[in-house]
């Protein structure tokens, strides 16, 4: 093998090895932010699924305070 024959080898070999590793790189990034976009995506499901428990809660404690018996004490007041 002459010396031209090996540096044309190590560059190709090295090329390679450059764009693999950038791929690599590239591929654990978008897994990373994915992972990320998940983690927000739940986070928020359970804040929105607190939330509405604690407005089914409201909603029935307003139903179970109102006074049935004297509801209709203010319109017979307008009579």
């Amino acid at each position: 093998m002459t010396n031209k024959d090996e540096t044309n080898e190590i560059g190709t070999v090295s090329g390679i090895l450059i764009i693999v590793t950038m791929l690599l790189f590239g591929g654990f990034y978008f897994f990373g932010q994915r992972i990320e976009k998940q983690k927000e995506a739940e986070a928020l499901r359970q804040q929105m699924a607190s939330s509405s428990q604690e407005d089914l809660n409201n909603i029935q404690n307003e139903a179970t305070s109102i006074d049935f018996q004297n509801l209709g004490k203010g319109v017979d007041n307008l009579k």
